[in-house]
């Protein structure tokens, strides 16, 4: 619910962003400032520190394992060797060291083709950009039909593009057509609860409802966090621990389980939240706000000419050449 309800709200400030960002070079490089950064010290922390403590095997036994250096494909947002050798091997959740970053490829996706659809005139953009919603809502309703869901599409299959990429879309369309105004939350929070009851009390439903829900689901975050709430403005952190959370929660659930297999659910989430939130700190405060302090630049020239950002975004440069002639490869 957590994932559906940030791709939806990702696509309406990506959306907006694209907006304001005729520069399609301009808007991948803002886009790559917010994911990498802090994705790249996760998995070099994960592989060389975290790895090697939590590993039933010897640190020579685990540097030599060639799943070490294939779980380095992270980096690029190839997470399809997921594990650690000697980690985790006896948790009840198998495999994987840090499941959440599967959903990571679909946003970085939703982005290229935010991209793509950048390059004609913004008239056509929106209208891509619905095209694409219409297609999507025809498969989504087509493997409700018929039952065909394991399809795939988009590099991930159907039932993820199902569930994560029409909120991130619903996001995007409502930010390209400003239909802030017609966001109900009222109406989405019946349609998410209809759809939840309808997966409950119906044999399968969950499977190939589950997009629908999660489309109602987006649109009931949408429509309460642009409410201009009082009380929601002051419960608002001015710093965002949000995406550290999403990283570091995984693995940390993970090793609370491994060190204390009988840990309660309550336990687990208390010790999860404080812990996790450490590292979002550290995370925020450390990487991605100094990273992020580079998007505020009018122009990648000026980033690099800057003799505060220079370094930061000459390396983050070298890095994301590197990462992106390793995917291409």
């Amino acid at each position: 619910v957590g994932v559906v309800m940030f791709f939806a709200i990702s696509g309406y400030l990506v959306m907006q962003s694209r907006l304001r960002t005729d520069n399609v070079i301009q808007f991948a490089w803002r886009r790559a400032l917010r994911i990498f950064p802090a994705l790249w010290l996760l998995v070099l922390v994960s592989v060389f520190v975290a790895g090697p403590l939590l590993s039933r095997f010897s640190v020579v036994e685990y540097f030599s394992s060639p799943t070490t250096y294939t779980y380095l494909r992270t980096l690029f947002l190839q997470n399809n060797s997921p594990i650690l050798p000697g980690v985790f091997e006896n948790n009840p959740l198998q495999p994987g060291f840090n499941g959440s970053l599967w959903t990571l490829p679909i946003e970085a996706k939703c982005y290229l083709a935010l991209a793509l659809f950048g390059l004609a005139h913004q008239r056509w953009m929106k209208l891509a950009l619905v095209a694409s919603a219409a297609i999507l809502a025809a498969i989504i309703v087509f493997h409700i039909t018929r039952g065909a869901f394991r399809v795939n599409y988009f590099a991930s299959d159907s039932y993820s593009v199902g569930k994560l990429v029409s909120p991130f879309l619903f996001g995007a369309v409502v930010a390209a057509w400003r239909l802030e105004r017609w966001l109900s939350p009222r109406l989405f929070a019946v349609l998410s609860l209809f759809g939840l009851t309808l997966c409950l009390v119906t044999e399968g439903a969950l499977t190939f409802m589950w997009s629908l829900v999660a489309l109602a689901i987006g649109g009931l975050a949408l429509a309460l966090g642009l409410r201009n709430d009082r009380l929601l403005s002051r419960l608002s952190p001015k710093s965002d621990y949000s995406y550290g959370l999403y990283l570091y929660a995984f693995p940390v659930q993970q090793a609370l389980i491994a060190a204390y297999p009988a840990i309660s659910p309550w336990m687990l989430i208390a010790a999860t939240t404080a812990i996790t939130l450490t590292f979002a700190m550290l995370s925020w405060h450390v990487v991605e706000q100094p990273f992020l302090a580079l998007k505020s630049t009018p122009s990648l020239r000026i980033a690099f000419h800057t003799p505060s950002t220079r370094l930061v975004a000459t390396a983050f440069a070298a890095l994301l050449v590197s990462t992106g002639a390793y995917g291409a490869w």
